[in-house]
C-alpha cells in the first residue's frame, strides 16, 4: 500500500511510521525545522513510559509539499494537519487522481465533510485517534500516553468495509490498537465530546490530564462540559451512546501516561500558537445556538480562550504601548 501522510506532527509521525513498520510505502510531508531533521536524520519517537528506548526510524521519505513526490501516487493520503490548514491541503489534493482516497484524522466533527465535499464520500474515511503525541525537537516526537487507538470507518455506508479492514490490519500488524466504527458521526461527537471539554479546561487551567482529573472541582468541571457538549450532539441528531461517566474512567484507566502529559490546546496557549478553538468550543457554541442547546460551560471557556487565540492569529494586535504577555 502506497501511503502519504500530509502533516508530520505527534499524530501524523507516529501513525505514519506504524505503517511503514507494516510494510506500506509511506511519504511524509511536513516543513520547517522538524522537515530538515526527518531528511537529514530520520525520526525518533520517545515514550515517556521507555525513556530509554527510544524508537529511531531512520529510512524516512519526507518532503515539503505534493509537488516534491516525484510521480509517488498513493492509495490513501492520511490528513494529519491542524484544522485550520485544512483548506489549503484540500487545494493542495485535486491535483491527485482520482484514485486517491483520504483519511482524516482531524480533531473535530466537520473535516470528514469538507473532505467529502472536496473529493466525494466514495473517497473519504473517517478516522479519529486517541494519542497524546507531539514533536518536542526537530525530528523527535514524544507519546506521553500508551493508551493510544486509531477508528476508522466509511463516511458513508457500512462501516466495516474491505478497505477499512485492511487498514486496521495493518495497525494490528504495526501492534497499534484499532477500531473499526461501527457509525463514523457517533464517533467523532465521542471524541468531541471528550476533546471539546478537556482541551479549553486544559488551556484555562494550565493544568496537565492528570492533574484535571485528580482534582474534585476540576474534574466536576470536566463532567459537566461534557454533559452539556453531549446534549448538543443529541439536539444535533446524533446518538451518542457512550457515557460520560464511562468517559471518564477511561482516561482514569491509562497508567503509562505521564504525569505532566498535556492535550494539544494547552500547548498551542503556552507557545503561543494558534489553536483549534473554533473547531472545538467555537463548533459546539455554535451549534448549540442553532438547535436550541444552551451551553453555558463551553461558552465561557471559548470567551476565556478567544483573545489569546485571536492575537496568535493576527486577527488582534496588541498596541505598542502595551507590555507583552
Amino acid at each position: 500500500m502506497k501511503v502519504v501522510i500530509y502533516g508530520a506532527g505527534g499524530v501524523g509521525a507516529f501513525y505514519g511510521s506504524a505503517l511503514l513498520k507494516a510494510g506500506c510505502d509511506v511519504r511524509f510531508i511536513g516543513r520547517g525545522k522538524h522537515l530538515e531533521a526527518m531528511q537529514d536524520s530520520g525520526l525518533r519517537i520517545k515514550r515517556s513510559w521507555k525513556p530509554d528506548n527510544d524508537e529511531v526510524v531512520e529510512s524516512i521519505e519526507a518532503v515539503g509539499g505534493l509537488n516534491e513526490l516525484d510521480g509517488f501516487i498513493p492509495d490513501y493520503v492520511f490528513v494529519c494537519v491542524k484544522y485550520r490548514d485544512l483548506e489549503d491541503v484540500t487545494e493542495a489534493c485535486k491535483s491527485l487522481p482520482e484514485s486517491v482516497c483520504f483519511v482524516s484524522l482531524l480533531n473535530g466533527v466537520d473535516a470528514v465533510e469538507t473532505l467529502a465535499a472536496a473529493f466525494g464520500s466514495p473517497r473519504v474515511i473517517a478516522g479519529s485517534c486517541v494519542i497524546i503525541s507531539y514533536v518536542v525537537e526537530p525530528g523527535t516526537i514524544l507519546v506521553q500516553d500508551s493508551a493510544y487507538t486509531i477508528l476508522l470507518g466509511e463516511w458513508e455506508g457500512p462501516s466495516d468495509s474491505a478497505r477499512v479492514r485492511e487498514i486496521c490490519s495493518l495497525f494490528t500488524k504495526a501492534e497499534v490498537e484499532n477500531i473499526v466504527m461501527q457509525d463514523a458521526r457517533s464517533a467523532l461527537w465521542t471524541k468531541l465530546i471528550s476533546m471539546g471539554a478537556l482541551g479549553p479546561i486544559s488551556a484555562v487551567t494550565r493544568a496537565s490530564v492528570n492533574e484535571i482529573l485528580s482534582v474534585p472541582e476540576t474534574r466536576e468541571l470536566l463532567r459537566q462540559t461534557m454533559e452539556e457538549i453531549k446534549s448538543v450532539a443529541k439536539a444535533v441528531g446524533v446518538k451518542v451512546d457512550v457515557s460520560v461517566e464511562s468517559t471518564l474512567k477511561r482516561l482514569d484507566k491509562s497508567e503509562n501516561r505521564h504525569d505532566l502529559a498535556t492535550v494539544s490546546t494547552l500547548r498551542d496557549v503556552r507557545d503561543g500558537l494558534p489553536t483549534e478553538l473554533e473547531y472545538l468550543s467555537g463548533r459546539i457554541v455554535h451549534l448549540g445556538k442553532l438547535h436550541n442547546a444552551p451551553t453555558p460551560l463551553s461558552s465561557t471557556l471559548y470567551a476565556a480562550l478567544l483573545p489569546q487565540h485571536l492575537r496568535a492569529s493576527n486577527f488582534i494586535s496588541q498596541r505598542p504601548d502595551q507590555p507583552q504577555i
